[in-house]
């Protein structure tokens, strides 16, 4: 009976499929298959237990996008093992965009930290951000980070640090009624006329600087009054280039000539400590180079003798060096510059290893109990810019020497060193040429 009913099942099936078009038949094929398909798939899970995941992800990579049916049972037997992260799927997905991973950066701690703030202050135009900016911010920049330098490390002190420039100190030339043809038009005369005045009204404003700051060494104004700033300062205001002895200069003037005295007598004895520590700037450079040229083997001594005219002060400057929130410990902000004029009599003696003079002896000299005997004194006048930190309590330096103009007129000119002024030399040259 059963083979009659599926013969019949069959039979209708097949008159079916044939009063059916090719379509109905297409289809009747295809469920037909899916039926056993799935049927068959059951029977392998059963056998074969879970899919593994390269079998997954074959199945995945092969199939045309629809997922795979997995029986119920066959996913609740399936462990968390087997189951795939979503990350890693994706990364073996063929043609799949792989999307760089960032690179780790490693938390900076303080003590790597500090030594780059410190590293930027000290070289503030190393860093970058610095072009289209003008002069002006770059200053204000550059002023921050010595105040980020103070600030991060409390021992050093960042207002140390050498001046790049000096300031605008100038030699002053004679431009009177009587030296007109010397200029050789009165429109240079007129010029040098107002480059003076220019020198002598900024005398003024560097000295009353240094007054309103009790600034001036040897003068005490902490208690002036105002009946005495209004009647006594505006009097002593303009003798910068006063030689008095009771002249608010006159204790820059001594403190000038004793350190162009100190700085030939080391230079003379190869003394680099002693150099280091009375100049800076280009004329430290110069004064080192020239005490390593020093012949070997050669004793020198610089004597220095007389002043032919007083040190004079012919210009001086003031500008705010110190830019700390605090007020300085010692003194004022101010830094001072003043170009100084000294013509003296000088001489240098040099002697051989044997102790013999290799210098022009001076006129009826005899030797001492040293054996030394002196040498011609020779008159040598020379500019030298002398300065101070007044927030510190040390000592004036020289830190630049300068020379007259070329074309300057002979009634001002100095008596001039026999070394020509082409190149900066230091005092000590001079005499050695003499």
């Amino acid at each position: 009976m059963a083979s009659g009913l599926s013969r019949s099942c069959f039979g209708l099936l097949h008159a079916q499929s044939t009063s059916m078009g090719a379509s109905s038949s297409r289809l009747l094929r295809c469920s037909v298959a899916v039926r056993n398909y799935s049927g068959g798939s059951a029977s392998v899970v059963k056998t074969r237990g879970p899919p593994s995941a390269k079998s997954a992800h074959r199945n995945e990579a092969l199939g045309s996008g629809a997922t795979s049916k997995v029986s119920a049972k066959a996913s609740m037997r399936t462990s968390p093992k087997d189951t795939l992260e979503p990350a890693k799927a994706v990364r073996h997905v063929p043609n799949a965009k792989k999307t760089p991973t960032p690179p780790t950066t490693k938390a900076s701690s303080p003590s790597s930290f500090v030594p780059n703030k410190i590293q930027n202050a000290l070289h503030p135009g190393k860093g970058g951000g610095e072009k289209g900016i003008s002069e002006e911010e770059l200053q204000l920049k550059q002023i921050d980070q010595i105040l980020l330098m103070s600030h991060l490390m409390p021992t050093s002190d960042p207002w140390g640090q050498p001046v790049p420039d000096t300031l605008d100190v100038m030699i002053p030339q004679p431009a009177s009624f009587s030296s007109r043809k010397e200029y050789g038009s009165w429109a240079k005369l007129r010029q040098q006329f107002w480059k003076n005045r220019t020198n002598d009204a900024k005398n003024v404003v560097a000295l009353l600087a240094l007054a309103a700051e009790n600034g001036i060494p040897g003068v005490d104004l902490e208690d002036a009054t105002l009946w005495q700033k209004a009647t006594v300062w505006p009097r002593r205001v303009f003798d910068t280039q006063s030689v008095k002895p009771n002249s608010w200069v006159s204790q820059i003037r001594t403190s000038a000539r004793r350190a162009y005295i100190r700085v030939n007598e080391a230079i003379a004895r190869r003394d680099d400590k002693a150099v280091k520590r009375l100049t800076t700037a280009t004329y430290q450079e110069t004064a080192l180079k020239l005490l390593k040229k020093k012949v070997e083997g050669i004793t020198y001594i610089w004597r220095y003798h007389s002043e032919v005219t007083p040190t004079r002060i012919v210009s001086i400057r003031t500008t705010e060096g110190y830019l700390g929130k605090e007020e300085p410990k010692v003194g004022n902000r101010l830094l001072v510059h003043a170009l100084v004029k000294f013509d003296t009599m000088q001489s240098l003696e040099m002697y051989n290893k044997n102790g013999r003079p290799m210098h022009v002896p001076r006129e009826g000299a005899k030797k001492d109990h040293n054996g030394h005997i002196a040498a011609e004194p020779k008159r040598v006048t020379e500019y030298m810019v002398v300065e101070k930190r007044m927030w510190y309590d040390g000592s004036w330096v020289i830190r630049e020497q300068m020379w007259p103009p070329r074309n300057a007129v002979s009634s001002n000119l100095p008596l001039s060193s026999p070394a020509t002024p082409s190149a900066p030399t230091p005092p000590t040259t001079d005499a050695t040429v003499a």
